[in-house]
């Protein structure tokens, strides 16, 4: 349900990075259509995961120790959806 969440509010891949047991999923996003349910899927993941900045991640990985896996997020342009839908008023 999740993954059909982010397909339909955006064009997204995704990259699951794995040390031993702990993983590191980065999703690259395009655009978002759908602005609230952006915002769900983000609630979501933040219930099941632990933000981390894309610098940051690697070094998390090899060397925390935590429960939840990691993830950040990237946007690959400035596409206006972006800008719209995504960006603080």
């Amino acid at each position: 349900m999740l993954n059909q969440g982010i397909e339909e509010c955006s064009s997204t891949l995704f990259a699951n990075i794995r040390y031993g047991k702990r993983r590191w999923t980065v999703l690259y996003m395009h655009e978002v259509n759908n602005p609230e349910l952006f915002r769900t899927v983000l609630d979501v993941l933040t219930r099941h995961m632990k933000w981390s900045r894309s610098k940051d991640g690697l070094e998390s990985l090899q060397s925390e120790n935590r429960k939840k896996p990691l993830l950040s997020l990237t946007f690959d342009d400035a596409d206006k959806t972006v800008h719209r839908n995504c960006l603080p008023d």
